[in-house]
């Protein structure tokens, strides 16, 4: 916006704070000073982008209600990795020894030369208070989760392994600290992906792979989806929005199932596809927007009924979007206690990746911080997001029009005339005027505060909504409160 400037954050007093990949120090948010500051992370969203902390908090919000988190996600186990940590030093750049006899007489020769003498500083005595604060800090256990679940993968793996009908028994195990399909290994083999997992560092994860997924012309593909989440109300909550226009990520190669090495078939990162020669061959970018996902879903699924028995024919409309959404809003509700309060307002940006399998179901595979967006999608989405988050939040006055300025820009210029006539024109006062007209002006004159919370309340949000044009592509979904 041409309105906006860009200041150091430590030195000036500022209104929009904007942090790189969720990395924000509040220590440099200048806070007060009766002045509206918005941030574009939310606090307590890495509890569900990171995937050991997904898994984890999805586990626990779904055994409170007593669902089955697998219906919308695959079967999930953490495992630590035994690869010892490097000690203490290790790795770092030796300092040269020095004589300790030369320290010595150095030390000797320097203190001699000082006048002054040290003086030992006594430390305040602690309160009783401070001590009973201390005790009860020292007392508590923080929690760990350093429970490792390669046992209970194990006999998961030997479980499958009995089912009848089953093609492949393949698992994937991904890094929390993996992105752009790094640190990523498919395999049917429980002790290859225990020992890939022992030659690294840190949590892993290891999901069951989707063996049956929808394909077009024969390659595999996964979906890629936009959310925004708001923290602005006073209430403690937060509204989310979805962006109408998603992605579908699609391999270069054909789809087998076998062959799990091969990542160009089974993982449909651009970041890994884009180095195959086939790259870009049948689509853009290996990209396809939800205009064509209709029918790809028509001839997959010629016969998709819901739950009632009917016969759905919009599938992205009517059966794409209301899951996703839900699968959304389960998650973050999953973490309420974690985002709910902020610390100030702000807003965050999430990306969805879902897997669609040949029978129609819509799995949920990951969460992203900082997602990154098409270059067909990247100007419009930046434009909704400050039109939605920003601009509702610093309005940009208008200025008052003078009828005495002549603005049509005929004669090249534009003429503003005093108002002469109404120079020394006197107001009048509410006591020189009748009764009813004395009622009626300051009935007009109440002010919105006056109003009740809820006609106020309405009254804001129509005017924000007037703010929004039709053209923005988010729409609302849900709110997530705190409980």
């Amino acid at each position: 916006r041409p309105t906006w400037d860009d200041i150091d954050p430590s030195k000036h007093r500022h209104n929009l704070y904007l942090a790189d990949r969720g990395k924000i120090d509040y220590s440099t948010v200048r806070f007060g000073f009766k002045r509206k500051i918005v941030v574009n992370y939310l606090r307590g969203m890495k509890k569900i982008t990171n995937k050991t902390s997904l898994i984890r908090n999805v586990r626990i919000y779904c055994n409170e209600r007593k669902k089955d988190y697998r219906k919308f996600m695959p079967e999930t186990f953490i495992i630590k990795s035994r690869k010892p940590k490097p000690e203490k030093g290790e790795g770092k750049a030796q300092v040269p020894q020095v004589n300790s006899s030369e320290l010595k007489k150095k030390e000797v020769s320097q203190s001699k030369n000082l006048d002054t003498k040290k003086t030992k500083t006594k430390k305040p005595r602690e309160s009783w208070l401070e001590f009973r604060k201390r005790q009860a800090r020292m007392s508590k256990k923080k929690p760990t989760h350093k429970k490792d679940e390669r046992e209970l993968f194990l006999a998961a793996h030997e479980r499958e392994a009995k089912k009848k009908g089953k093609i492949a028994n393949a698992w994937i195990a991904k890094s929390t600290l993996g992105f752009k399909g790094k640190d990523i290994k498919v395999s049917t083999n429980p002790r290859t992906l225990l020992e890939f997992i022992d030659s690294f560092s840190g949590a892993w994860v290891i999901q069951k792979y989707v063996e049956n997924p929808m394909l077009v012309n024969g390659r595999k593909f996964d979906i890629r989806t936009w959310h925004l989440v708001t923290a602005y109300s006073e209430e403690p909550k937060l509204k989310v929005y979805s962006y109408e226009e998603g992605v579908l990520r699609v391999s270069s190669k054909k789809y087998v199932n076998s062959n799990f090495e091969d990542d160009y078939v089974h993982i449909t990162n651009n970041a890994v596809q884009q180095s195959h020669p086939d790259y870009g061959k049948n689509e853009l970018d290996n990209l396809l927007d939800f205009n064509d996902f209709d029918a790809i879903l028509k001839k997959n699924l010629p016969s998709f009924r819901d739950a009632g028995g009917q016969k759905v024919e919009k599938l992205v409309e009517r059966h794409i979007w209301p899951t996703i959404n839900g699968i959304v809003l389960e998650t973050l509700r999953s973490i309420q206690d974690f985002l709910l309060p902020q610390p100030c307002p702000g807003f965050h940006l999430l990306g969805y990746d879902f897997v669609v399998m040949a029978d129609g179901r819509i799995t949920l595979l990951e969460v992203n911080l900082a997602p990154g967006t098409s270059e067909t999608l990247v100007n419009k989405m930046v434009e909704d997001i400050i039109e939605l988050c920003i601009d509702t939040q610093f309005p940009v006055k208008s200025p008052k029009k003078n009828p005495l300025v002549n603005t049509d820009g005929k004669n090249g210029c534009n003429l503003s005339v005093p108002d002469l006539t109404g120079k020394n024109r006197r107001r009048k006062s509410l006591s020189a005027l009748p009764k009813r007209r004395v009622e009626g002006k300051r009935r007009r004159r109440k002010s919105l505060s006056a109003l009740p919370r809820a006609r106020r309340k309405a009254a804001a949000t129509a005017k924000r909504k007037r703010q929004i044009s039709p053209t923005n592509k988010f729409f609302y979904i849900g709110t997530v409160s705190q409980r």
